[in-house]
């Protein structure tokens, strides 16, 4: 039989996933709200983490709560975590883990797992080639509902470089074209989007390109 093979106590604290993690929490002074209010429900909000490691979590949230509070988080690939706020800050906060030794050290390697999956997440995107489209004209509907013209530097089945009169911020979703993504940084000149779905090879730069704002006088369609 095989030997299983588990992080040590020291070595967890130097295991960590940076990036973005979509989740959910609750927070202790909502649930007894709740508990003492029976027709109103548990609030649950969204929450993005941007640091994991079997300690602690960091999560940008749209409702703070206070020091020493108590909450509950869940993470797909990682599941339900439990802590305690040890460090409030503009956008969200950090809370201390609550778990067992056993508890950490499944956590460890699920952490594990989930930064394999990342790189080879980002080594399959970087397997598509960008390319300088031949109509670099296109549109980009922003969250709001906002549509303003743009022009893209560079386009693959993955994602996009572009210039636009504004600058969305990282995280934030947007259309290019027909193509729905997510924008992961800014550039000198623009910002780059990744795509939510790799797109058909013999399809993406219809997709994406030779957009113009619909006018009385024409449609936004591909031009061409």
């Amino acid at each position: 039989m095989a030997a299983i093979v588990a992080p040590t106590a020291d070595r967890l604290t130097d295991i960590r996933f940076v990036g973005s993690l979509d989740g959910c929490y609750t927070l202790s002074s909502r649930r007894d709200r709740a508990a003492v209010d029976k027709d109103a429900a548990v609030d649950v909000f969204a929450c993005r983490a941007i640091s994991i490691s079997p300690m602690a979590v960091t999560l940008t949230v749209p409702v703070a709560g206070a020091m020493g509070e108590s909450l509950t988080t869940f993470f797909e690939g990682l599941g339900i975590l439990r802590g305690r706020i040890s460090r409030v800050f503009a956008d969200g906060f950090v809370f201390d883990i609550e778990a067992s030794d056993q508890e950490r050290t499944a956590l460890a390697n699920r952490i594990l797992w989930l930064k394999r999956q990342h790189v080879r997440e980002e080594e399959n995107k970087r397997e598509y080639k960008r390319i300088i489209p031949r109509d670099p004209r296109s549109t980009l509907a922003l969250s709001d509902g906002c549509i303003l013209k743009c022009q893209l530097i560079n386009i693959s089945r993955s994602g996009a470089a572009l210039s636009a009169d504004v600058t969305p911020r990282a995280g934030d979703v947007v259309v290019v074209g027909r193509v729905i993504g997510k924008v992961v940084r800014r550039l000198s000149v623009g910002f780059a989007v990744t795509f939510d779905q790799v797109q058909a090879k013999d399809e993406f730069e219809r997709m994406l390109t030779g957009y113009e704002l619909a006018t009385p006088a024409a449609e936004a369609t591909p031009q061409g």
